[in-house]
């Protein structure tokens, strides 16, 4: 009983919770534009001393002689975090908003200029919009998100079981409605032989086992592994992503463009496929 009203609480809060996540991802849109545009191209550093400021890119070449008199090529360092697009910029935040945010304060508060060398505390004024992100897009977010979970308890907390399982009944009423589909699905026999295909309870079981393969290689990964078992893992990548493809591809064929949007897994393993293969071409 007491796992059903949890249940139940978690269930009734996805809606809000929905809405709270459009919220960040607003927000990480708007602060990862302000962060382009405020320090873009900005967090460079050379990898050895010898170009401090107000030095900077065109000071940052040749070769440097360590403490132990080895000599080490100077290159323009650009740290993992940066801001330089509006990916770039939103992976950074994605950083902050993980609480790992101490390495990004401190390089925007030394923030001089394009293609000069930081300086220590030179434009301290830079940390205001990353401590704004983190109210915005952390604190904040993170109380509507707990408030709305709790609200769902407390609403939950007083019902009766005729309550609860009228509750249950609407959400599978819900869930076994009759869709409307926009786009008709294609009659050729092409179409009908793929639409057999992704319905055949073997190809599901096997894309379902794929994915969760792929799922256990990736969670494998570590820093600092051996390069034939990178090589290895980058295999298994490309090999799910063909498969993927494959599955896409039948899709399309099967249901047609049209089909591909109506269903919203299916549009979500094109989106996935899309992106993945634009990782591949870059």
């Amino acid at each position: 009983q007491g796992m059903r009203v949890v249940i139940d609480a978690l269930i009734t809060t996805l809606p809000p919770v929905g809405y709270v996540m459009i919220f960040w991802s607003f927000s990480l849109v708007v602060f990862g534009i302000i962060g382009k545009g405020l320090l873009g191209n900005k967090l460079y550093s050379c990898t050895t001393p010898g170009a401090e400021f107000p030095a900077g890119r065109l000071e940052c070449a040749g070769l440097h002689v360590n403490d132990a008199g080895w000599m080490a090529p100077r290159s323009w360092h650009n740290p993992p975090f940066n801001f330089d697009s509006l990916i770039e910029s939103m992976l950074a935040l994605f950083r902050v908003n993980t609480d790992k945010y101490v390495d990004v304060l401190f390089a925007s508060m030394d923030v001089t200029s394009r293609d000069q060398s930081p300086d220590t505390y030179y434009s301290v004024y830079n940390s205001l919009y990353v401590v704004a992100f983190l109210i915005v897009g952390s604190l904040f977010t993170s109380n509507l998100f707990i408030g709305f979970i709790v609200d769902g308890f407390n609403a939950n907390k007083g019902s009766t079981k005729e309550e609860m399982l009228y509750n249950r009944f609407a959400r599978q009423v819900g869930l076994v409605r009759p869709k409307r589909f926009t786009f008709k699905e294609p009659q050729n026999i092409v179409s009908m032989k793929c639409r057999q295909l992704l319905n055949y309870s073997m190809f599901q079981a096997f894309s379902t086992i794929c994915v969760l393969v792929n799922m256990i290689f990736m969670l494998s990964a570590y820093k600092g592994a051996p390069k034939e078992y990178v090589e290895m893992l980058d295999l298994q990548n490309l090999v799910f992503f063909l498969i993927l493809a494959f599955e896409v591809l039948l899709t399309v064929a099967g249901y047609g463009p049209g089909g591909v949007v109506d269903d919203s897994w299916k549009l979500f393993d094109l989106v996935i496929m899309a992106g993945t293969a634009t990782g591949y071409a870059s």
